[in-house]
């Protein structure tokens, strides 16, 4: 069984807190596949102008690239609805969202990186040039362009 870190721990108690003391005018409004949860303040009642949509992020080691694009939209105010009363369309190409896999095992690496040695990048087998000898006439074979 995995337990959670001390970190998580912390901003568990920060979290229920603020829910009960500093918060009481958050609604949550949903939540999406990753387990993030959206609030909105109640209208009339932020303290900063402009400051009432917010994410709490599933995991203490989160990116803003976990929120997925229908929530991004949400919250940089491109609608008004959210995701859970009025669903976007789904386009018939769109993958599951991830978030960022830079500096984990699932990042990209192209063909020929060092990282994969087994992978060579088109065209490392050809022969690019050829060595020219003095009075020798330029090869006109194809097979070595």
């Amino acid at each position: 069984e995995e337990r959670g870190s001390i970190k998580d721990g912390l901003l568990a108690v920060i979290r229920a807190r603020d829910a009960l003391f500093e918060k009481p005018s958050r609604l949550l409004v949903g939540e999406d596949a990753m387990g993030n949860m959206y609030y909105e303040v109640a209208r009339g009642d932020e303290e900063i102008v402009g400051r009432d949509r917010w994410v709490e992020y599933s995991s203490s080691n989160y990116d803003g690239s976990q929120v997925p694009p229908e929530w991004h939209m949400w919250l940089h105010r491109m609608t008004d609805d959210t995701p859970t009363k009025k669903p976007p369309m789904e386009p018939f190409f769109k993958e599951a969202h991830t978030g960022n896999q830079s500096g984990t095992d699932d990042r990209y690496l192209p063909a020929g990186h060092f990282l994969r040695p087994n992978v060579r990048a088109y065209g490392w087998a050809k022969q690019r040039a050829e060595t020219w000898v003095p009075g020798s006439q330029p090869s006109t074979d194809d097979s070595k362009k």
